[in-house]
């Protein structure tokens, strides 16, 4: 078993755990609809991420182990907020990646998703039930940011007041809404020589 498996393991024991204990609880006192999800002291409990499909978490399992608790962090606090999320493109190969830059989806071949910390992350767009592959709601993309941020992924989609941040490739200016990064204040190289080590 890889840990990425013993992690989804934990995860699923846990949240049975936690269901089983909100159960038995609730049997005495009926829960009324404004109580919050809190912990004894008054604690947010914040719950695992439960919505991820097996394909997205075999993309995420192909992610450096950081990269991986990161983003699953990630899609924990956007879920908390009532925000799903579809978990796209992961890990890339040289080849792949250079498809990429001459079709005209990237700038560069020294793209992050090469070194397994790289992740494109659409925003499911609640009036169509469909991940916004176009962008169209900005705020779910800026609050998917923000919380990526907070769990240490680097945000290049926006300029510092969240304006949208245009990349300019062979085939003319994109806007790459979905891409968080996890770089760790490595330069590329010095994070393409710590992968290939």
């Amino acid at each position: 078993m890889n840990r990425s498996q013993i992690i989804l393991l934990v995860i699923a024991l846990a949240f049975l755990s936690w269901s089983a204990f909100k159960f038995f609880a609730n049997t005495e006192e009926e829960r009324t609809d404004a109580e919050d999800d809190t912990d004894n002291e008054g604690n947010p409990i914040t719950l695992p991420s439960n919505t991820v499909s097996n394909s997205a978490q075999a993309r995420i399992a192909k992610l450096l182990p950081q990269v991986q608790e990161a983003l699953y962090a990630t899609i924990d606090g956007l879920q908390s907020q009532g925000i799903d999320v579809h978990v796209g493109e992961t890990l890339r190969t040289e080849s792949q990646q250079q498809s990429i830059v001459q079709g005209g989806a990237s700038a560069t071949n020294r793209s992050w998703h090469r070194l397994g910390r790289a992740i494109d992350v659409y925003p499911i767009n609640p009036d169509t039930g469909e991940p916004d592959l176009a962008g169209k709601r900005t705020d779910l993309f800026i609050a998917l940011h923000k919380e990526a941020m907070s769990h240490g992924f680097t945000n290049i989609s926006f300029n510092a007041d969240w304006t949208k941040r245009f990349i300019t490739t062979n085939k003319g200016k994109i806007w790459d809404g979905g891409h968080i990064q996890y770089t760790e204040g490595l330069t590329w190289d010095q994070a393409y020589a710590q992968y290939n080590a």
